[in-house]
C-alpha cells in the first residue's frame, strides 16, 4: 500500500488546499518527507502570503526573525497588513473607580487597565525610540532578500482596539475614542513611510485605511514626510495601486487641552476653563499649507501609478459661533482638497480612478477627467458633491463620449447644490437616474416624481455610450432645531446625508 508520502505532487497540493493553516502545521510532523512534500506545495505558500503584523515589539520582533533567513515561513508573505494598537483605558479606568459587586470581576478589571497600561508605556517607549522603524524596515529588508517576491505585492494599514479589556480587539468602528485612533492611524502611516525610506521595498499596492470603517489619516499627516529621500522615492515609484482614506485636519478649539477622546467614559478637570479658542488662531491652523499638500505630494512621487482612490472621511464641523451654524465658513477648506489633487503636475498615468465622499466644482472635476486621457478607463463617483450651483449633466455628457473612451462607470449617490443668495448651501439635491434598468433608489422617498435610481453601473462601451437621464430632489444638509450637544459644549449632531451611515463618511 502506497503512503501519502509517495503521492503525486498534486495529489499533496489538493489535500493542502482543504486544510487550514494549524491542520497543515500538524501534517508535516508526521514525517520529515511529507513536512518537504507540504512545503514544496503552492496551496501551502499560498496560505502564508497574508500575515498581520501590530506595531508592538514582540509582534514585528517575531516576523523580522521569521523573514531572517532564506525558507523560512516568512519568507512567503507578499501581503503585510500593519495594524497600530489602541490602548484605550478610558472605560477600565471607569469601572475600576466606580464599579460595585463581584470582587473576582473587578480584580479581572483591575488586571486588564493594568496590562493595556504597560501596553501603552511599551508601546511609547519603542516608538520614541524609533524602534518600531528600526523592525519594520528590517523586515521589509528581509522580504527584498529572502522573499519570493523580493518585496511585497500589497501593505494595508488598519488599527485594532483594546479597550473592554486586554484580550478583545474591538474594529475601529466599535472602538469609540476616535482621537485615539486617529493618532494610532497618524502614527502607524509615518512608521510605514519611515520603513520605505530606509529600505526601499517594492510595493505594489498602498491602502491606507481605505479598507476599513471610522478610521482615516488627517489630511496633514501627509506633511510630515520628506519625500526627497531616495529609497522612498524608489518604493513610491513601484506602487501600481493607492488606495487613502484622508480626513478633515483634527482641530482642538479650546484654549486647553481637556484630553477628550470621543469616548463616552471621557472625564476631564473641572477646575479647567472650557473657552474657545480665538477664530483667527483656529482659521490659520485649518488653512496650513500642511492641511492641503501633503495628500498630493504622496500621490505625485507615485510616478508608475495606475489606479487610485480617494476617501474623504468629515470629522464634525467646527462651530464657534451662531455664524458658523448658518454659513460653516471655518467648514469651507473641505473644499480645496480636491482642486490640489486635479492640478498637479503631472498627472500619473492613471487607468482607474475613485472618488468617495468628495467636494468638487464641476470645472475641476471635468478638467481632471479630461487631463487623464488617453490613459483613463475606469471611473467611479460616490457620494460626490458638488459646490458651484452647477449640475452633473456635463460630466455625464462628457463620461459617455468617445473621447473620454472610459470602459467602465460606476456612478452612486451623487448630490447637487442649491445656492441660496446670501452664497450659503442649505440644501442639496439628490441625483435619481431614471434610464437604468434597476430602477428601485437606496433612498425611497413618496415625493419622487418618477421612479428612479440613485446607482448607474455600467460596463463596455456600449453601455456606458447611452444618454444618462436624471432628476434631482432636495434633502436638508443638516437637521433643524438645537444643534449644540449637552456633552460637548459648543459641537452639533451631523445628519448625514450618506446613504450607508457614519462609519463610511464621518463623523467618528
Amino acid at each position: 500500500m502506497s503512503t501519502i508520502e509517495q503521492c503525486p505532487a498534486e495529489t499533496i497540493d489538493n489535500i493542502v488546499s482543504f486544510l487550514n493553516l494549524r491542520d497543515i502545521c500538524n501534517l508535516r510532523l508526521t514525517s520529515r518527507g511529507l513536512a518537504l512534500r507540504v512545503f514544496g506545495a503552492p496551496s501551502f505558500g499560498s496560505h502564508l502570503e497574508q500575515r498581520q503584523v501590530d506595531v508592538t515589539e514582540r509582534s514585528l520582533r517575531a516576523v523580522a526573525e521569521a523573514t531572517a533567513k532564506p525558507g523560512r515561513l516568512g519568507c512567503f508573505i507578499s501581503d503585510l497588513v500593519l495594524v497600530g494598537v489602541v490602548n484605550n483605558t478610558k472605560f477600565l479606568t471607569q469601572e475600576v473607580k466606580y464599579t460595585t459587586g463581584d470582587a473576582g470581576h473587578r480584580a479581572k478589571q483591575q488586571q486588564d487597565l493594568e496590562i493595556l497600561t504597560r501596553r501603552q508605556t511599551e508601546y511609547e517607549t519603542l516608538h520614541a525610540s524609533r524602534g518600531d522603524i528600526l523592525l519594520l524596515s528590517q523586515i521589509f529588508r528581509n522580504l527584498m532578500a529572502h522573499g519570493r517576491r523580493r518585496g511585497l505585492r500589497s501593505l494595508s494599514l488598519t488599527v485594532v482596539v483594546y479597550r473592554e479589556d486586554a484580550q478583545t480587539r474591538l474594529l475601529p468602528k466599535d472602538g469609540f475614542g476616535w482621537t485615539l485612533i486617529w493618532q494610532a492611524a497618524a502614527d502607524t502611516f509615518l512608521t510605514a513611510l519611515a520603513a520605505f525610506a530606509a529600505s526601499g521595498i517594492a510595493v505594489q499596492r498602498l491602502d491606507v485605511y481605505n479598507s476599513i470603517e471610522r478610521c482615516s489619516l488627517a489630511c496633514n499627516e501627509p506633511s510630515a514626510v520628506n519625500f526627497e529621500y531616495n529609497m522612498l522615492a524608489t518604493s513610491l515609484a513601484s506602487l501600481k495601486t493607492l488606495a487613502v482614506s484622508f480626513s478633515d485636519r483634527v482641530i482642538n478649539e479650546r484654549t486647553e487641552d481637556l484630553g477628550l477622546t470621543g469616548d463616552p467614559s471621557d472625564t476631564w478637570d473641572e477646575h479647567l476653563e472650557d473657552e474657545l479658542r480665538e477664530r483667527e488662531d483656529i482659521e490659520n491652523e485649518v488653512y496650513q499649507d500642511s492641511t492641503f499638500t501633503g495628500l498630493p505630494a504622496l500621490v505625485q512621487r507615485c510616478r508608475g501609478l495606475e489606479s487610485l482612490e480617494l476617501h474623504h472621511y468629515q470629522l464634525k464641523d467646527l462651530i464657534l459661533s451662531e455664524e458658523d451654524l448658518i454659513f460653516s465658513g471655518l467648514n469651507r477648506y473641505r473644499e480645496r482638497f480636491f482642486p490640489y489633487i486635479a492640478e498637479m503636475i503631472p498627472l500619473p498615468p492613471l487607468k482607474r480612478v475613485v472618488l468617495r465622499g468628495l467636494r468638487v466644482r464641476s470645472a475641476d472635476i471635468l478638467a481632471f477627467i479630461q487631463r487623464l486621457q488617453p490613459t483613463l478607463r475606469e471611473l467611479s463617483l460616490q457620494h460626490v458633491i458638488l459646490l458651484d450651483g452647477a449640475k452633473f449633466e456635463t460630466i455625464f455628457g462628457y463620461c459617455i463620449s468617445e473621447e473620454a473612451g472610459l470602459e467602465r462607470l460606476y456612478l452612486d449617490h451623487l448630490l447637487e447644490p442649491v445656492v441660496m443668495a446670501s452664497g450659503a448651501y442649505n440644501y442639496r439635491r439628490l441625483v435619481y437616474f431614471t434610464g437604468e434598468p434597476n430602477q428601485e433608489p437606496k433612498l425611497r422617498r413618496r415625493d419622487l416624481p418618477h421612479r428612479g435610481s440613485n446607482t448607474v453601473d455600467r460596463i463596455g462601451a456600449a453601455q456606458i455610450r447611452r444618454p444618462i437621464p436624471y432628476f434631482s430632489v432636495s434633502v436638508p444638509m443638516r437637521e433643524r432645531g438645537n444643534r449644540l450637544g449637552a456633552h460637548y459644549p459648543h459641537s452639533r449632531p451631523y445628519l448625514s446625508l450618506c446613504l450607508y451611515g457614519q462609519r463610511d463618511y464621518g463623523p467618528p
